[in-house]
């Protein structure tokens, strides 16, 4: 009879080792997905941001060519010659509407 629960045991200790080592290889397998997905999200985000951080570098350096014209230009709008021609295409865009 001590053979026979002895069997038992071994067999029912044999069986919980196999469920445990098939429950570690799904619990492996889950956890190897989730790097993998976690590995893609994290290099697709890498990309991303240098793709911005490059097309920023580009807006800066667009922006620092305009700046130039920009003052240049306030300086035009800010001259009398300016605002005078200014108030007389106001006057004549009233003139043609009447």
């Amino acid at each position: 009879m001590t053979s026979q629960v002895s069997d038992t045991a071994q067999d029912l200790t044999a069986a919980m080792d196999t469920v445990n080592l098939t429950q570690a290889l799904i619990d492996f397998e889950v956890a190897n997905a989730r790097v993998m997905d976690l590995t893609a999200r994290l290099t697709q985000l890498s990309q991303d941001l240098l793709a911005t951080r490059s097309e920023l570098g580009l807006t800066k350096l667009r922006v620092a060519e305009l700046e130039p014209a920009a003052a240049e230009l306030a300086v035009i709008k800010g001259s009398a010659a300016y605002r005078a021609v200014r108030k007389l295409g106001d006057l004549r865009a009233r003139a043609q509407k009447r």
